[in-house]
């Protein structure tokens, strides 16, 4: 068995001749010019191409890329979580594809060559782990994926001894590097202490042999976003702060850029850590090789006006979707600043399910959103308003108090674009089934709900020494 890291989140795994190819997101940026590799992919060869199967985790466009994704034969096996809604498969078919294979929640799947696999869901979004054992090597990727422990435990005892754990190690959202507020407090809910502490717990607790930072390797070139590479958590900073921190007998943390590679027979070929020793440079660098297309999209969001008919008709359906119940606990105000064609504000009132605009800068919002208005314009299109917060290219103002209103409000959003709202359209068998399998998640979930709406967002104790 071998596997070469590709990307960010993509990795190539070969056995028998087979392959098997993770989250393809091999060329060109994501986040409409935000996110770029860092350090660079590995360009398109033959072996990437001509993979046997994909196995895409969840559909952030780091790593369900659209462009890549159409540099793939139309008949090629596309692996994918069984998630309660099927806008995977949707999206896949719109692309054209026409073997797409969802993969039961803990069902192992047996492939040519020797391949194993299981497909973990994870948090009550999106996200999916997936075990791949072959020729006596056991891998984990979960890159996004935030198991709770219980379940992880599980998972580990089912597939064990693990070889390689693959996590994501740095924040992929706004939170907190574009917010402001009043207090202090609203903007530490989630820190990058936390987000190295989550790649350490995983490692403790599924007892590796190697821990691999992945699924964190970017860098933001857009000028609304260049600035928040300083907020990064780069996987050498993740392996001196791990060193520092465990005893004799864990997992080995291994640093594992584009183009390394782990042979059953040959071990570890890796690739030299210098494009992380001048991050600045390489990423000044990155910004000028690419300062072309950086350019087309502005120009793109110039020429697009911002309709407020467009934003009162999507919001207002997203508003209509929500459960009638929430209204009683959930009675946020979100604005939207908006300064074309004059300066305004658009609310989403969640108590009264309206949508509307004032030229008076309200005071009882939860929080303030400023955005480009061509880029909200685009995203209001293509029901993609949830990763403008991805992409890192907003401001959001929080009133005192009010973060967790606010990230409330986003997780909504993001619940209604994947299509779980209205709730009436998922009583179906495909969507009960699947949480019937994630009943110990449920489970989990309602006990947070009893500890109140902070135990929602993710915390990790101190680390535990190996």
């Amino acid at each position: 068995m071998k596997f070469q890291v590709i990307s960010h989140a993509c990795m190539l795994i070969e056995d028998s001749g087979k392959r098997l190819l993770l989250d393809p997101w091999i060329i060109g940026s994501a986040y409409w010019r935000s996110w770029w590799h860092f350090p660079e992919s590995v360009p398109p060869n033959d072996a990437i191409l001509s993979a046997d199967w994909i196995y895409l985790t969840h559909q952030h466009f780091d790593h369900f890329h659209y462009p890549s994704l159409r540099k793939f034969r139309k008949d090629l096996p596309i692996l994918v979580p069984r998630r309660p809604v099927p806008s995977m498969e949707q999206a896949l078919a719109d692309l054209g594809f026409t073997n797409v294979i969802p993969m039961t929640y803990g069902k192992t799947m047996t492939l040519d060559g020797g391949f194993s696999l299981t497909s973990y869901l994870g948090g009550w979004k999106d996200d999916s782990a997936i075990v791949i054992q072959c020729d006596g090597t056991t891998l984990i990727n979960f890159n996004d994926c935030k198991l709770e422990d219980a379940v992880l435990d599980r998972i580990v005892q089912r597939h064990g001894p693990i070889d390689f754990v693959f996590r994501s190690h740095s924040s992929a959202q706004a939170y907190p590097q574009c917010y402001t507020s009043p207090s202090h407090e609203d903007l530490t809910l989630r820190k990058n202490e936390d987000y190295i502490r989550d790649f350490f717990n995983a490692a403790r607790r599924c007892r590796a042999r190697y821990a691999i930072p992945f699924a964190s390797n970017v860098c933001f070139l857009h000028r609304e976003t260049i600035g928040k590479n300083d907020y990064s958590v780069f996987p050498d900073v993740l392996a001196a702060e791990y060193a520092r921190q465990k005893k004799a007998g864990g997992p080995k943390v291994v640093v594992m850029l584009p183009g390394a590679t782990w042979d059953s027979k040959e071990g570890f070929h890796l690739v030299p850590g210098t494009v992380l020793e001048r991050k600045a440079e390489e990423i000044a660098r990155l910004a000028v090789k690419h300062r072309d297309a950086l350019a087309a999209q502005d120009e793109l969001e110039r020429n697009k006006r911002l309709q407020y008919e467009t934003f009162a008709s999507y919001m207002g359906g997203f508003l209509r979707s929500l459960p009638w119940f929430l209204r009683f606990v959930y009675r946020a105000k979100i604005a939207y600043h908006v300064n074309v064609p004059q300066e305004s504000w658009w609310i989403l009132d969640f108590k009264t399910r309206r949508v509307y605009r004032t030229d008076r800068k309200p005071d009882d919002a939860a929080s303030i959103i400023e955005v480009t208005p061509g880029l909200l314009q685009d995203a209001l299109e293509k029901g993609i308003v949830n990763f403008i917060e991805i992409s890192k290219r907003l401001k959001v103002h929080l009133r005192e108090g009010q973060a967790l209103d606010h990230l409330i409000s986003r997780e909504l959003l993001t619940l209604y674009e994947q299509g779980y709202f209205p709730l009436w359209k998922n009583l179906n068998p495909r969507f009960l089934g699947v949480w019937f399998r994630r009943r110990r998640e449920i489970w989990s979930y309602v006990c947070k709900a009893f500890r109140g709406r902070k135990s929602f967002i993710p915390k990790v104790g101190p680390v535990e020494e190996y």
